[in-house]
């Protein structure tokens, strides 16, 4: 019987034998699914993290594209109400063709703007009430011909005038150096002509004497200073001024009685102080306080 055993155990080897092979095929089989399955989920893999790349891209032009459309947008309103444009801010090219007219406007005078000149060209003291003033805002070429924001007080009643002259002078591609308030100069009215700084409103003294000039009324205007000096007795105030003393050969930016400057003010009725005898102040066009309004 004892045969019997051993053939019995010899199946049995032989049994465990093929489901050993059978099994470590079938392992075999599924190890290369699983590495079939661990590639094909790298694939998927990447082309995720390729897909997630060009939604992240996407995105970004996206949002790129609404920060231009912002921009644009906020600048249309700007356009719209140029008011919160600075002075000296230059005009990329054909930026004011779009809405020129929203740039020439006058404003009474804002809690911004008077906090603005306060104890400076408005001093504690001045005699034009606030209301009596107005705030222009205006476009001119510069002295590079660049188009740029400009900015002027004065009396009310002269304020019409000088947003039409302004405007004409703008048309006319008329050059003006800078236009600030005198105030960025501290009021000071020698560091401003020194600067060619182009004002108007400053309550003060005439110069070299104890009346108040009608700048303290808002009734005249400096028109670049350096090339238009003020000269008295023959000496000049201004050092940057002294290629423009002699006044008898045409000069650039040189206002005499046949420039653009000089007859649209004296169309609105202002006097000149290049027509004085002594002093003679080139820069300066005026209307008497006493007869506006």
């Amino acid at each position: 019987m004892r045969w019997i055993k051993w053939i019995a155990l010899a199946v049995l080897l032989l049994a465990l034998s093929l489901t050993a092979g059978w099994l470590a095929g079938v392992w075999y089989d599924n190890w290369q699914t699983l590495q079939e399955d661990c590639r094909r989920m790298e694939a998927e893999l990447e082309a995720s993290r390729e897909e997630i790349s060009r939604l992240q891209e996407q995105i970004f032009l996206l949002e790129q594209e609404a920060a231009e459309k912002e921009t644009e947008k906020e600048t249309e309103e700007e356009m719209t109400d140029p008011a919160g444009i600075p002075a000296g801010t230059v005009l990329a090219e054909g930026q004011a063709a779009k809405n020129t007219d929203a740039f020439f406007q006058i404003y009474e005078i804002s809690d911004e703007i008077f906090a603005r000149i306060y104890g400076k060209s408005y001093k504690e003291d001045c005699t034009v009430p606030r209301e009596g003033l107005r705030y222009l805002k205006v476009l001119h070429y510069n002295f590079d011909h660049q188009v740029q924001v400009g900015e002027l007080m004065v009396n009310q009643a002269i304020a019409r005038d000088c947003l039409e002259i302004f405007r004409e002078l703008y048309e006319q591609e008329y050059e003006i150096y800078s236009m600030y308030l005198v105030d960025d100069f501290q009021a000071d009215d020698t560091l401003s002509c020194e600067m060619n700084n182009t004002s108007a409103f400053n309550f003060r003294k005439v110069t070299g004497g104890e009346s108040l000039s009608n700048h303290a009324y808002g009734c005249a205007i400096d028109i670049n200073p350096q090339q238009n000096p003020y000269v008295e007795n023959g000496v000049y105030y201004h050092e940057n001024a002294a290629p423009y003393i002699d006044r008898t050969g045409p000069g650039e930016h040189m206002i005499d009685h046949e420039d653009l400057c000089y007859r649209l003010f004296a169309e609105k009725g202002f006097a000149w102080g290049g027509d004085w005898e002594n002093p003679i102040d080139y820069q300066h066009f005026e209307k008497d306080p006493q007869t506006v309004g």
